[in-house]
């Protein structure tokens, strides 16, 4: 069986190719002059076509939630053949252009194949934040806009998103649980 991220690559792949089709009896109802059956039977295919993309849709949210944390740790930088990931508030990232840091025996290959929440928003490679995983309550104020500013400035803007986790860590979840300055 393919993994996870295959899979869903491939559904990705079909939903592309549904779309694609769509344009071209598109373009074909646009410029050809059809009889009304040929009409009918392009405008029959579309809704066909459409009906599959709403299936792969459905198909590659259930993928993109099932089983990734199980398959993750098979992408953390031991291999040199697979990429390799990290997930952060509950989006899985390519870090694999960054190999020489995220790589085996690389300074942050600790954080790789495991969302790595806690410890990227504490700046920490010890073991008890990184095996915190998107565990975020014991974090002040500072650290979580920290983790923010890293999230979009780093993250965000360098890395691929290959998936997300089944969870999602959004800015209202992260203002729910910033605790008041006399709690800190």
């Amino acid at each position: 069986m393919p993994s996870i991220f295959g899979q869903i690559e491939a559904v990705e792949k079909g939903i592309k190719a549904c779309r694609t089709h769509i344009e071209r009896i598109d373009r074909s109802l646009r410029e050809k002059n059809l009889a009304d059956n040929e009409r009918l039977s392009f405008l029959d295919c579309q809704d066909r076509l459409r009906k599959q993309i709403k299936k792969h849709e459905k198909e590659l949210t259930a993928l993109q939630y099932e089983n990734i944390k199980n398959e993750l740790k098979d992408y953390g930088g031991s291999d040199p053949t697979k990429p390799i990931y990290l997930a952060l508030k509950g989006v899985v990232f390519d870090v694999s252009t960054r190999r020489e840091f995220y790589g085996k025996n690389a300074v942050y290959n600790r954080l790789v194949g495991r969302d790595s929440t806690n410890a990227v928003a504490k700046m920490s490679l010890h073991e008890t934040d990184v095996s915190k995983a998107h565990d975020i309550s014991d974090l002040s104020e500072t650290q979580l806009k920290d983790l923010e500013q890293i999230f979009h400035q780093v993250y965000l803007a360098k890395y691929p998103i290959v998936g997300f986790m089944d969870y999602l860590l959004s800015v209202e979840e992260f203002a729910k649980q910033i605790k008041p300055q006399d709690e800190l």
